[in-house]
């Protein structure tokens, strides 16, 4: 299984619109464009769905996003991201409970390396950005635990990336969250993160994948 969370929107600007006018894109609809919440009905939504029977098991919950730009603008450059996400390993500890599974996930972090949002935009290295860990300006993969389970064992990073962890809800965007290279209590850990050690890793290139990030989590709960 390969989860690829990527959303694209192309825009047409009107013959009518003037230099300097500001045009406002929104994809989605939640208060301050919050993430991970559960879905209001109210139009124009960008939510989950879940196509085997029962629904997610953390209900239906939704996100979105808005951005400006003024006409006239030349085209930004920027850092375009994908994250992949590969189920790598199952072990059902040969018992018929489920308390006892492991489910064990590999993360891929891939840097596009031309414009694949067909928006003008010129493809850029991914550089780091300031979040709450130790003030330096990092990279963050993150992912969060799955309802019903919790982390089992430490994540591994490859070379020249760190583990780190929070005990921030979900609720909250994870480059707003509190993190620490310290693990808590595993089963006080609401997401794992990845963050790159500025004195090995600087940025990540276009067109460059990188791999080797993993997480294993214990069924609980069910």
């Amino acid at each position: 299984m390969v989860l690829c969370w990527c959303v694209y929107q192309s825009v047409t600007v009107q013959a009518g619109a003037q230099t300097g006018d500001i045009i406002t894109v929104q994809l989605g609809q939640t208060p301050g464009d919050a993430q991970n919440q559960p879905r209001s009905a109210n139009g124009g939504d960008v939510y989950t769905v879940q196509i085997s029977a029962g629904g997610p098991v953390n209900g239906v919950r939704e996100a979105s996003a808005t951005q400006q730009i003024t006409v006239g603008n030349t085209a930004k450059t920027k850092a375009l991201a994908t994250i992949l996400k590969t189920k790598t390993a199952y072990d059902n500890a040969a018992t018929s409970s489920l308390n006892d599974d492991l489910l064990t996930y590999g993360l891929s972090l891939r840097v596009e390396g031309s414009d694949v949002t067909n928006s003008g935009v010129t493809p850029a290295a991914l550089a780091g950005t300031t979040i709450s860990l130790d003030g330096a300006a990092h990279i963050l993969v993150s992912d969060a635990i799955p309802a019903n389970t919790v982390l089992n064992g430490t994540p591994t990073a490859p070379t020249g990336w760190r583990v780190v962890y929070t005990t921030t809800p979900t609720t909250t965007n994870a480059e707003a969250a509190t993190w620490s290279y310290t693990a808590p209590s595993l089963s006080s850990v609401t997401r794992i993160g990845f963050v790159n050690d500025p004195s090995v890793v600087t940025s990540v290139g276009t067109g460059k994948t990188v791999s080797g990030f993993s997480i294993q989590v214990k069924a609980s709960g069910i």
